[in-house]
């Protein structure tokens, strides 16, 4: 982990969300039309579900250069150096500005329409025929899962900046790694573990984290199991 002592290596694009999002997006729309034209002509039985195709592809990529691009901004640092990253993005002090709400990511909110698209492909009984689109949207779920989960990471080192929120026994300088061990632990075990969350706008944070998490580990289960049974 960085120390307060050293520099932040990282370049000025990197520390900008804004910047991240927009990296992230023109990867995926380049790489959801390049396999989704060559599945589509290898296998024309999924083209009445082209447009689902395209978004389950998309969004796979988008989410999981997001969560990359968020990890090389932010892992690693803490204390100073954490602050410093996080000042050096304008998102930082203006998401939920003028609202009284603070929110993370907007790769939150489009992971819960990801969440819809999977759910309708499962009430769709030709898609549930196709272990191949079957296994792309268990993919893109686990993606918005990583996503997610470094996203409230972020979130949560954001809330504590402004107003000091969470307690982590033993750790005189709070660590990225510190954030992402909290997000990880509510979406594994829907609990802090031994972090303390001491403020009503942390614990809020924390409930919404937990209810999505929630969703997401249904979803994923629910997709093993319509994989499993459209491959038997």
């Amino acid at each position: 982990m960085t120390t307060s002592g050293e520099p932040i290596r990282r370049p000025s694009w990197l520390l900008s969300e804004t910047r991240r999002s927009l990296v992230s997006t023109v990867a995926a729309t380049v790489c959801t039309a390049i396999i989704t034209t060559v599945w589509i002509s290898l296998d024309r039985r999924v083209l009445p579900y082209a447009v689902g195709i395209g978004c389950v592809v998309a969004w796979t990529f988008l989410a999981a250069i997001n969560a990359a691009l968020t990890w090389r901004a932010h892992g690693r640092l803490s204390g100073p150096a954490l602050a410093e990253a996080l000042a050096a993005d304008p998102a930082t002090d203006r998401r939920g500005a003028g609202t009284g709400r603070r929110m993370p990511s907007w790769s939150v909110e489009a992971s819960v329409l990801a969440l819809a698209v999977v759910c309708l492909l499962l009430f769709l009984p030709g898609a549930r025929s196709l272990p191949a689109l079957l296994g792309a949207a268990l993919v893109m779920i686990a993606a918005s899962w990583v996503n997610v989960a470094m996203a409230y990471a972020l979130h949560y080192a954001r809330e504590d900046r402004r107003e000091p929120g969470i307690s982590f026994p033993g750790t005189e300088e709070r660590g990225f790694d510190d954030y992402l061990y909290l997000a990880m632990a509510i979406q594994t075990t829907f609990g802090t573990t031994d972090a303390e969350i001491r403020t009503r706008r942390m614990r809020r944070a924390a409930m919404t984290h937990g209810v999505l998490a929630f969703a997401f580990n249904t979803v994923i289960v629910a997709m093993i199991i319509s994989l499993l049974l459209g491959i038997a």
